[in-house]
């Protein structure tokens, strides 16, 4: 399968494009974080892109801007950065890829397609979905020494996972409920 890369505002991003023969349709999938990659949690758009293939979907995998192969440091990715990434996502599968499009969201990328319902997706799938960020595994890093470290350093590592402080300050203001 071709590696391609597609330009967002910070950079370019790392796709992978499995094409199924019948062309039925076209599953973008958007990967959660922070740490993840175009694979998706356990590689389930792995596993996803070998059965849809097999039944004539074509399945779009990228890495988020400052994940995986894609431009940028785990540090620099943040609630806008992942949104203009799944909107140049949506404008590149609309002009390369079969529809309909369905987008399939696991953990942080179900909080990204959600935060942006599209008009662009007839389907919308989500694994583990993460709506409120606030309310996850982040939790612990959005008050205290690991949050003030990252308005301080611009960033915190913790065991190797780093986080803007941008980021983690969206996460705060963000209101998730709609």
């Amino acid at each position: 399968m071709p590696v391609e890369f597609v330009q967002s505002t910070k950079g370019q991003l790392k796709v992978l494009i499995h094409e199924g023969e019948g062309g039925l349709g076209t599953l973008l999938c958007l990967h959660g974080g922070p740490q993840g990659d175009l694979r998706g949690n356990e590689s389930i758009f792995d596993e996803i892109a070998e059965y849809a293939v097999q039944d004539g979907f074509w399945v779009c995998q990228f890495d988020f801007f400052g994940s995986g192969g894609s431009d940028g440091r785990q540090r620099d990715f943040d609630l806008e950065t992942m949104r203009q990434d799944y909107s140049a996502m949506l404008d590149f599968v609309r002009r390369r890829c079969p529809n309909p499009l369905v987008v399939i969201g696991e953990s942080m990328g179900a909080t990204i397609a959600a935060l942006d319902w599209s008009q662009q997706a007839e389907r919308h799938v989500f694994l583990w979905p993460a709506f409120d960020l606030a309310d996850t595994d982040l939790r612990p890093f959005l008050s205290g020494v690991h949050y003030d470290n990252a308005q301080r350093d611009g960033y915190v590592n913790v065991d190797g996972m780093e986080m803007g402080g941008t980021f983690l300050s969206q996460i705060n203001e963000c209101d998730f409920s709609s």
